[in-house]
C-alpha cells in the first residue's frame, strides 16, 4: 500500500517508487509487451526509475517504449526510446 505522499517522509516516499519500480517490472516481465507506452508528464518519472532498476536488476535489455503526451495544450507529441538510447523522434499532430 502507497503512503499518504502528502505526509510521507523522503525516505517513505522513495519506498513507493521503489515498490512501484518493482511491479512495474513484474507486469513487463509476466506480459512481455512489444512496445511499452508512458504517459509523458505523469508516468515520466516513474518510467525512468523502472529503466534504473531494470538496469540493476535484469541483464536483458527492456522493451522499446514510447512517451506519448495527451494533453489539451500541445496534444499528440510522440517521443520514440529504446533503452540504449535517448529519445530518437519527435513528431506533432498537425493543428
Amino acid at each position: 500500500m502507497l503512503p499518504n505522499l502528502n505526509q510521507a517522509s523522503p525516505a517513505e516516499i522513495w519506498e513507493a517508487f521503489w515498490n512501484l519500480g518493482q511491479a512495474i517490472c513484474h507486469e513487463i516481465e509476466h506480459e512481455r509487451p512489444d512496445l511499452i507506452v508512458v504517459l509523458h508528464g505523469s508516468g515520466a518519472v516513474v518510467w525512468h526509475a523502472v529503466e534504473q532498476l531494470w538496469r540493476q536488476t535484469h541483464t536483458q535489455p527492456l522493451p522499446p517504449a514510447i512517451a506519448v503526451h495527451i494533453g489539451q495544450h500541445s496534444p499528440g507529441e510522440y517521443c520514440a526510446t529504446t533503452p540504449e538510447r535517448p529519445p530518437v523522434r519527435r513528431a506533432s499532430w498537425p493543428a
